[in-house]
């Protein structure tokens, strides 16, 4: 997949609106292509990550190209002993960004002595899906959805917080927390108001019955960060009405790929969650996280 602009998480703007301090921005440019690359940092007693407080971020590029990587970790690796670096994790965006490259990377990585970790990632390319095509299950389900009127909307961003409280009623449901206060999300919104957007589904009678909040990656990739329905709603399945809508809408953007994140729970496959998303069109892809002692 061609992507057009490096990644929000690569860009300082980020860092500042998570207050995210001691940003550190690595860049490289491949002698034989004079592609740019650039890996971001946050840099803290001797510790560098790409990046905390983001689902990802890595290496990255405008670009999926074909390139030995090695001047390039040995460049990298001087920046990092530079910074009195002793430790390093690198969470790199999944597979299905630049995967000729992605390649490289982990090959790179893993013969200079990196760990890593593998989590199972799904994403929706725009240009093969089709609603008609879903499994019987999340067509049946979408087929109620519209029977009784279910509205799908985009919310406006002044109303972050209540969307908020309803996707902690949801967690709660589940024994599960947000990772985000109330408090942040809504100050991060409004710092990154144009690459945040908040969607949902209501009832007719104006409930809130599922939502998402949606952070432009790149104007290719859309993540999908947050998504949340009502357990009482379960016969409707709204997440079903909400992704399809959703991509409908995306697709008058840019936006070629819907992000749907990972599918674990602390390392944990989630199947009925791996379930979920394949019944509506996710392709599996790997996400790496990479670490290392210096």
């Amino acid at each position: 997949m061609h992507v057009s602009k490096f990644m929000i998480f690569s860009q300082e703007k980020y860092f500042e609106a998570n207050e995210i301090g001691r940003y550190s921005l690595f860049s490289w440019t491949c002698p034989n292509t004079q592609n740019l690359l650039k890996i971001p940092f946050h840099i803290h007693e001797g510790h560098a990550t790409s990046i905390p407080m983001a689902p990802y971020a890595g290496l990255n590029t405008v670009n999926d190209f074909s390139t030995d990587l090695q001047l390039w970790y040995n460049s990298l690796i001087n920046y990092l002993n530079s910074h009195q670096v002793r430790s390093v994790t690198i969470r790199q965006a999944p597979s299905f960004f630049h995967p000729t490259l992605n390649q490289q990377l982990q090959e790179t990585l893993i013969q200079n002595g990196f760990d890593q970790q593998i989590d199972i990632n799904h994403h929706i390319p725009f240009n093969s899906f089709d609603p008609n095509q879903m499994h019987s299950m999340q067509g049946r389900k979408l087929k109620k959805c519209i029977k009784d009127g279910l509205i799908f909307q985009q919310e406006t961003l002044s109303k972050i917080g209540e969307i908020y409280d309803f996707i902690h009623y949801c967690r709660a449901q589940q024994q599960l927390s947000v990772n985000i206060t109330k408090e942040k999300l809504i100050a991060i919104t409004r710092a990154l108001d144009e690459n945040y957007a908040c969607y949902s589904v209501r009832h007719p009678s104006g409930e809130l019955m599922a939502c998402t909040i949606t952070l432009i990656v790149t104007p290719e990739v859309t993540y999908n960060y947050l998504p949340a329905f009502d357990r009482k709603y379960a016969t409707h399945s709204p997440l079903v009405y909400l992704t399809t809508e959703l991509i409908a809408q995306l697709q008058k953007t840019e936006a070629q790929v819907l992000d749907l994140g990972i599918s674990s729970l602390g390392g944990i496959p989630q199947e009925s969650l791996i379930t979920f998303k394949e019944r509506m069109g996710g392709l599996r892809s790997d996400r790496y996280t990479f670490f290392r002692q210096l």
